[in-house]
């Protein structure tokens, strides 16, 4: 930037350097001003955002554990990236464009800040990049103990499940066939999904043989096995 000329309230005038053929720190043709100029860089404000395929686009701000949360930076090419998990703050340096950070535990991440690093110290801060980390939801069936018990013939025996997680619950469970030795998994028989289910405790009661298990769980936020 330079100053070229200048007028007054009178419409009185003076230019100070020709802009076509006096470059900066140099006089005009008369000699009787100095052309001063500064030189002004524009740096964009460094900024992140949910990569549009992470969970952390997730407008509701609901994750899971296992999930990667990506974040898009902006800005020159090497930040500080200011961000605290449970309560315990930490600060990361990176050059990539894609700042990830596996959620590993439940409870609450958040993306507070992100620097340039570089002499004009520009930082920007975030209060909306505030994440609740769910635990996966899961199943115990009898407790989570293998039960072997004997059936007579017009009896009915409970086979209770244990949903941990936050309601409602969606779940698949199967009846197998009893294997014919250890490690072995017998034909399915019958399959079963439970939908909306509000209470963390269900079962049931049967009359058949074979081995009962969930192959699918979900909850409010969560699912296992991931889609």
């Amino acid at each position: 930037m330079r100053l070229v000329k200048t007028r007054d309230a009178r419409g009185c005038e003076h230019q100070f350097v020709d802009p076509n053929e006096v470059g900066l720190g140099r006089p005009d043709h008369g000699g009787k001003a100095i052309a001063g100029g500064i030189e002004i860089e524009y740096i964009e404000a460094p900024n992140a955002r949910p990569a549009t395929s992470s969970p952390a686009a997730n407008p509701s701000r609901d994750v899971c554990v296992g999930d990667v949360l990506t974040f898009d930076l902006r800005g020159l090419n090497s930040w500080n990236v200011d961000y605290t998990y449970n309560g315990a703050h930490r600060t990361t340096t990176t050059s990539k464009r894609l700042f990830r950070r596996v959620a590993d535990v439940p409870g609450n991440f958040t993306l507070t800040r992100l620097c340039h690093r570089s002499a004009n110290d520009c930082c920007s801060e975030f209060d909306d990049l505030s994440y609740a980390v769910h635990d996966i939801p899961r199943v115990r069936v009898s407790g989570g103990k293998d039960v072997h018990q004997d059936i007579l013939e017009g009896d009915l025996v409970d086979i209770k499940m244990d949903l941990v997680g936050t309601p409602p619950f969606t779940f698949t469970w199967q009846r197998r066939s009893i294997g014919s030795g250890p490690g072995s998994s017998g034909k399915i028989l019958e399959s079963h999904t439970v939908k909306d289910l509000d209470s963390h405790a269900y079962t049931i009661s049967t009359s058949s043989e074979g081995t009962f298990e969930v192959t699918y769980v979900q909850d409010r936020y969560c699912q296992y096995p991931k889609a």
